[in-house]
């Protein structure tokens, strides 16, 4: 482990202060949802594409973050985070500042999930490439941590601020501009042994077994980030529908839920223990199914964010451990763009997140959708603990053969 110094503290804690803008992207605008959907309802288009604003800035980060991964890997992190920054806080609270066109609020988020893209992928790559082992574990679960504690901010103050009006939770996103002169002075650039670019044509993991996890790590952060975009999308319909509950009801109930998976995420080295990748995902994943199930079947506020607090715990399972296992088998001089892979599927999932399930949501109901997706992750956890048990034996039969 390297020396913890004044300066590096520093520099760490505003690399993961500006990872919560990832967060923020959603988190901030979500309890306000209802009312924007509702300031737009006498326009047939809006009524489509509005809902999908939680979502569509997945879909600029989703297209740029590879790219974005690409040029980490031979350019400047530092120049490419403080750019992001000052992007995000522009287009971040054009929605405050121009609110007549839902036109223009959709095309700001897509600039936006640009942006985000890049502070995203570099925040990573630099925490990633200043430590290794167990500090590494432990970075990655304090960044996951940071986002979880940043979405309870964001997620509270997005509903205090929506009480006001729909418009005040855009002007979250200003925080990116005291960020930048704070990265500008404390972050440094890697060392350039961690940094020499290699052809692209390589594989991102050196051999078919490595290529296999860096896939399935990209298919478990995929489902990841579709699961809680779900949530964060359909929630406050139920919560309304179930209770007459207000903006600020419903982002402490998901704020609750996002301050238990940055308490668990914070503890992730210590939870983790011996316990294998797969065993320990395929727990995070028995445990969202049931906060999932229990959703389906709430009749009142009070059992929905209960729900939400045990939703909230599988979440700080699977978010820490996804990366922690992705850089396990990740190059240094690849991280950029296996980052980029991870984050591009982070956000496919954000934007499938309501063209997927708007349609399962309508047809049946938010609690029997809850419920086929609760089923859904059991399935996947007995299908990883299955695969690791499988490898695990010919792991064993290679043993007698040698």
């Amino acid at each position: 482990m390297r020396a913890v110094t004044a300066a590096s503290r520093g520099r760490n804690l505003a690399l993961l202060i500006a990872s919560t803008l990832t967060i923020m992207a959603g988190a901030a605008i979500a309890p306000a949802m209802p009312d924007i959907v509702a300031a737009f309802d006498d326009d047939p288009w809006a009524v489509w594409f509005v809902p999908q604003m939680l979502t569509i800035t997945g879909l600029a980060i989703a297209l740029s973050s590879p790219l974005i991964g690409y040029v980490l890997d031979r350019r400047s992190k530092k120049r490419v985070l403080a750019v992001s920054l000052l992007i995000c806080g522009l287009s971040g609270c054009i929605g405050y500042f121009w609110s007549d066109s839902w036109q223009v609020l959709i095309a700001s988020r897509l600039l936006l999930g640009a942006a985000v893209a890049g502070v995203m992928v570099s925040c990573t790559a630099l925490l990633s490439s200043y430590y290794s082992g167990a500090a590494r574990n432990r970075m990655m679960g304090l960044q996951a941590a940071f986002g979880g504690y940043g979405g309870v901010v964001f997620l509270a103050l997005g509903g205090v601020l929506a009480d006001i009006h729909w418009t005040w939770p855009f002007l979250l996103f200003c925080l990116a501009f005291p960020l930048l002169p704070v990265v500008l002075l404390t972050v440094t650039e890697p060392s350039s042994r961690e940094a020499l670019p290699t052809p692209l044509k390589q594989a991102p993991a050196g051999n078919a077994e490595k290529r296999g996890l860096v896939i399935l790590c990209y298919v478990l952060g995929l489902g990841e980030m579709l699961l809680l975009y779900a949530i964060l999308l359909h929630f406050p319909f139920q919560a309304r529908a179930i209770g007459e509950a207000s903006a600020t009801e419903i982002g402490l109930a998901t704020g609750a839920m996002m301050l238990v998976t940055a308490t668990v995420a914070a503890n992730y080295s210590v939870l983790k223990r011996e316990l294998s990748h797969a065993v320990f995902h395929a727990l995070g994943f028995f445990v969202l199914a049931c906060g999932l199930l229990v959703l389906a079947w709430a009749e009142s506020l009070l059992w929905a964010s209960m729900a939400l607090l045990l939703s909230g715990l599988g979440f700080g399972l699977v978010r820490p451990n996804t990366m922690v296992w992705l850089l396990s088998v990740a190059q240094a001089e690849q991280r950029g763009r296996v980052i980029g892979g991870i984050t591009a599927c982070f956000f496919i999932g954000q934007f499938l997140a309501a063209p997927l399930t708007l349609p399962l949501f309508h047809r049946y109901g938010f609690g029997a959708g809850s419920a086929w997706l609760g089923c859904a992750l059991l399935l996947s956890g007995g299908a990883l603990l299955i695969g690791r048990l499988v490898v695990r034996q010919r792991a064993r039969s290679a043993e007698v053969g040698v």
